[in-house]
């Protein structure tokens, strides 16, 4: 239930991007090194806070955001949506454990490389990542799905994702008011699961005057060309509400 709460934040929050009045100009992606490499998380989209953001285990170095071991197409609305059956859905899941053990392989050895080096090669790892289970995904969905997939797959990683970084090309100050805006949101949305365990219906309000802030701060810092080109790779937003109820309920 934990990760499922987790995706169902995360999705939801994927949704909430919209046009809005122009915020800073752009500059080239490859300008954004340094401030990877100062902050623990950039780029990922809030989740809800049963724990630290994507650490399934510890991330290994600063500015270097590990993959979940489960995937994120094992929620049971997201395999509704994608109409999956039962034998693709085992392909998927297949094929996804098999390019995480890779990964994980590859991500043990990062400790030993420097801080700039430990950036560049992760990046390299997701870009493999994503290329390898991508064709492992097109081998095995339909047009229809694989389009949706794509899409489905944008909203989850988010700006986590290096192709969605590079399609938006923001500059620094968009990077470090990104991050800002996601711890703020990361801690206000603790307090809104807090207090889900003793008054749902309150933590619902909570939540959803939560996402209206956090979408006018993601519209304060994305430029028109960004939302567009935002909206352009992530397709019609997929939603799964957050569920709240006492901790003890929660497996």
């Amino acid at each position: 239930m934990r990760r499922a709460a987790r995706l169902a934040a995360l999705f939801a929050l994927a949704a909430v991007l919209a046009p809005a009045a122009p915020a800073h100009g752009q500059t080239v992606f490859q300008k954004r090194q340094a401030t990877f490499q100062s902050s623990r998380a950039p780029f990922q989209m809030p989740r809800a806070p049963f724990q630290a953001p994507r650490a399934v285990f510890q991330t290994p170095a600063p500015g270097v955001a590990p993959l979940d071991r489960t995937p994120w197409f094992q929620h049971p609305d997201v395999r509704k949506e994608l109409g999956l059956t039962e034998q693709q859905f085992n392909q998927l899941s297949q094929g996804y454990e098999t390019q995480f053990d890779r990964y994980q392989q590859d991500l043990g050895g990062l400790d030993r490389l420097p801080a700039d080096e430990r950036f560049r090669r992760h990046q390299e790892m997701m870009e493999g990542f994503a290329a390898n289970f991508g064709k492992a995904a097109g081998d095995v969905l339909n047009g229809r799905q694989l389009s949706r997939w794509q899409q489905l797959e944008t909203q989850y990683r988010g700006f986590a994702d290096p192709g969605v970084l590079a399609r938006l090309n923001l500059n620094d100050n968009q990077v470090m008011q990104l991050n800002s805006l996601a711890q703020q949101f990361n801690a206000a949305l603790s307090n809104v699961y807090k207090t889900g365990e003793t008054d749902p219906a309150a933590a619902a309000r909570q939540y959803e005057a939560l996402r209206k802030q956090y979408q006018e701060g993601l519209n304060g810092i994305l430029v028109p060309q960004q939302q567009r080109a935002w909206a352009e790779m992530a397709g019609q937003p997929f939603d799964i509400p957050p569920e709240f109820g006492p901790a003890a309920q929660k497996p």
